[in-house]
């Protein structure tokens, strides 16, 4: 959440037109959707999803996924994701998911 509110902050103040995110954990891009989706954060968002067999640089276009998405979806995301096990919320052990 932190990171959330940390961005906001720097797209609101600091005008730049792109903003890069460099992850290692698959809770930022639902945290991001999320925001970008709801309209928290009002930025040109990439996130640096690190280097391909090719030896460069792979970016993701989380603000152009998130309008590609829709409201509905972004804001769902977070909920489906703590079900299927996030860092913070232990998955239904022994349970299906149907």
């Amino acid at each position: 959440m932190r990171l959330a509110l940390h961005l906001a902050y720097v797209a609101k103040h600091a005008h730049l037109p792109d903003v890069v995110i460099h992850y290692s954990d698959r809770d930022v891009p639902v945290i991001l959707l999320y925001h970008l989706g709801t309209g928290d954060i009002k930025a040109n968002m990439l996130m640096d999803a690190g280097v391909d067999s090719n030896n460069t640089r792979c970016y993701v276009n989380v603000s152009g996924l998130s309008e590609e998405l829709g409201l509905d979806l972004c804001s769902a995301l977070p909920g489906i994701h703590s079900f299927t096990g996030c860092d913070y919320i232990a998955a239904f052990l022994w349970k299906e998911k149907v």
